[in-house]
């Protein structure tokens, strides 16, 4: 008879290293983090998480806040992905200093995101509410695409404000040209019914000009051989996802290190040994105590025929 070791599952990590940002988006969810706080202290990131930690993960997204903000964010993410193999991008407005984001294309990305809510500098000022520079955004678009990393560009489809189907194709198809990803975001803070009503502007206005739509769990491709692609995620609660989806919802490491499951409210601090306890830990509510049990050592291993 031999024992084997429980497959847990693995979900992404979204690695929020400020709550500080250079916007003031009225639709930001704030990635997890609820309270004001510190930045990540980079030196006990570096000291305490190693490899062990990223090997419960199926990929790593450097966020805030505005992750460029962060005085020590090229250690940050040179620490990331000296770590682990996994895929590791940064998400970001796209209106940092050029120099900023230069340095961090060296260091072993597998994408950056950008967000941009519209072809129109003024859309854009009125969603970030602040001045927007359109020419440092398109530079900095292009510095990704020709170190190499892939960019995607991120939009929140806002009501009434940049929610013209036939504009979101238009954009779509400016940055497939460029060579982008585009995807396309609900207002979280919206109703359903008006989500609804806005996807499905969009698939008829998709649907005239010749895209296919495919639609897997909460997530809508849309392809044309000769215009481009992108794609609509629906909103992420339960009930709009699938359960192969939802188990995938993210993780979120907060600038104090807590780590909670996306759509909980419960957040766990960092503590010794939590490299090796990640998986059960994010599955039961107390990890330290019920990890000391016998119960989960127990829980570990199955016993299996020969």
């Amino acid at each position: 008879m031999r024992r084997l070791t429980n497959n847990f599952a693995t979900w992404p990590l979204r690695q929020v290293v400020t709550a500080r940002c250079s916007a003031r988006c009225a639709h930001c969810h704030h990635e997890g983090v609820s309270v004001p706080m510190a930045d990540l202290d980079a030196d006990r990131f570096r000291r305490e998480v190693g490899q062990g930690f990223f090997a419960h993960f199926t990929q790593v997204s450097i966020t805030g806040g505005e992750p460029l903000l962060h005085p020590d964010i090229r250690a940050i993410v040179r620490h990331v992905t000296s770590s682990s193999a996994l895929p590791v991008a940064v998400n970001t407005n796209g209106l940092a200093h050029p120099d900023c984001l230069a340095g961090l294309l060296k260091l072993r990305l597998t994408a950056v995101h950008i967000s941009v809510h519209s072809s129109d500098a003024d859309v854009n000022a009125r969603v970030f509410a602040m001045p927007y520079d359109r020419s440092r955004v398109l530079h900095n678009a292009r510095a990704v695409i020709d170190s190499g990393v892939g960019l995607c560009i991120n939009r929140v489809i806002l009501r009434g404000i940049n929610s013209e189907p036939e504009e979101v194709v238009d954009f779509a198809e400016q940055w497939s040209e460029l060579g982008a990803r585009v995807r396309l975001y609900p207002n979280l803070y919206e109703t359903v019914s008006a989500n609804k009503q806005i996807i499905t502007g969009i698939l008829a206005e998709a649907l005239r000009l010749g895209y296919r739509c495919r639609c897997r769990g909460r997530h809508h491709h849309f392809d044309h051989v000769a215009r481009g692609s992108f794609t609509w995620t629906s909103p992420c609660t339960p009930e709009a996802m699938d359960p192969p989806d939802y188990a995938q919802a993210a993780v979120f490491m907060t600038p104090h290190m807590g780590l909670k499951r996306m759509l909980s409210p419960r957040e766990w601090p960092w503590e010794p040994g939590f490299n090796q306890a990640l998986p059960l830990a994010l599955r039961y509510p107390r990890p330290s105590s019920w990890l000391a049990s016998g119960e989960a050592r127990r829980s570990a291993t199955v016993e299996v025929g020969p």
